[in-house]
């Protein structure tokens, strides 16, 4: 067995060691939430689908369902280890990382459109900025984003509870009050045709598929916050009282990402590892490839290696582990 005596000593072993049961009781999948995807068929075959912040896995089954290729960046490995046996119980074809949501470790030009379930809370415009430019980055040409970002801070404990948060701050918990019209010209900046409807109000979000959901008593709340985005659409003021906003944008331009096509020639294995082909390293942006023994995600220009749990990579920078030898270039999956 490999000597582990990095201070990343935690991730060396569960590597070593095979990393936790597979086995799991959860079993969440509904077979409406396709419908629930506030999204259309993709315009062109084998489009690429983003989760960002992957839980349970049942937004990356419905996105194909509509007949994209689904892959979920979630924030810790329990997520990413259940999404990917949810995924394995309904025999669909999708991909997890693990991640940080500011440092997305995936290569430019890449995903036909982005989507989260999560709010997204920046801490202030300089952090938007920076999300909404790696967010740009990965985007493929005539790709789309659809987001939800918090732009009030949650009128009580109770109601920030109710939200699930992904921090665009390296989980900083303020968040700075800033107008409307400045937070959708940080988006302007990368998508031109950024647009902004109203995502959340009074701590519910506007689906309209929510209202026939929910029970007789909280109708009235959610057809309310059903009328306050329609009427927002010809009276934009009312997106003041939002608690979050829904962004929608377009990407005009950008080179075609020719490692998609070794991505999509091993496609059909249906093995989880086939990810490292849209992967780059988080720490210094170059190529990444897998070691010969499927155990670590390589980056030769960073001299350090990410471990793979159940076939997991964790695209951490804080799970890097330092290469002390040269490592033989023979791999499964080579590097272009």
């Amino acid at each position: 067995m490999e000597k582990v005596n990095s201070k990343n000593d935690r991730w060396k072993l569960m590597a070593i060691k095979g990393g936790i049961d597979e086995n799991t009781t959860d079993d969440v999948f509904d077979d409406n939430y396709y419908k629930l995807l506030p999204a259309d068929k993709p315009y062109k075959k084998n489009s690429l689908l983003l989760e960002i912040g992957t839980r349970t896995g049942e937004w990356l089954i419905a996105a194909a369902k509509k007949k994209y290729i689904s892959v979920g960046a979630s924030t810790n490995l329990e997520n990413a280890r259940r999404a990917l046996n949810q995924l394995r119980k309904q025999k669909v074809n999708g991909y997890v990382v693990v991640s940080d949501v500011t440092n997305l470790p995936f290569q430019d030009n890449l995903f036909d459109l982005m989507w989260s379930a999560n709010i997204f809370r920046p801490a202030n415009l300089k952090e938007l900025e920076l999300f909404s430019g790696q967010l740009h980055r990965i985007l493929a040409k005539s790709g789309k984003i659809k987001l939800p970002f918090l732009v009030k801070k949650p009128i009580n404990n109770d109601q920030a509870a109710s939200i699930d948060f992904l921090h665009v701050s390296n989980g900083k918990n303020y968040l700075d009050d800033f107008t409307l019209e400045e937070f959708e010209n940080v988006f302007k900046k990368y998508f031109p045709n950024a647009s902004s409807r109203v995502h959340s109000c009074f701590g519910v979000t506007a689906y309209k598929e929510n209202f026939k959901r929910v029970s007789a008593a909280r109708k009235p709340l959610v057809g309310s916050v059903l009328l306050i985005e329609f009427l927002s659409r010809f009276a934009p003021a009312l997106k003041s009282i939002s608690d979050s906003l829904f962004i929608t944008a377009q990407k005009i331009a950008g080179p075609q990402n020719i490692r998609i096509a070794h991505f999509l020639r091993h496609h059909w294995l249906k093995q989880n590892l086939n990810v490292v082909y849209l992967l780059q390293c988080p720490i210094s942006g170059g190529p990444v490839y897998l070691s010969k023994d499927a155990h670590f995600v390589i980056s030769d220009k960073a001299n350090v290696k990410y471990p793979v749990i159940n076939e997991i990579p964790i695209m951490l920078e804080k799970a890097a582990i330092p290469i002390e030898q040269k490592i033989e270039r023979e791999t499964e999956i080579k590097e272009i």
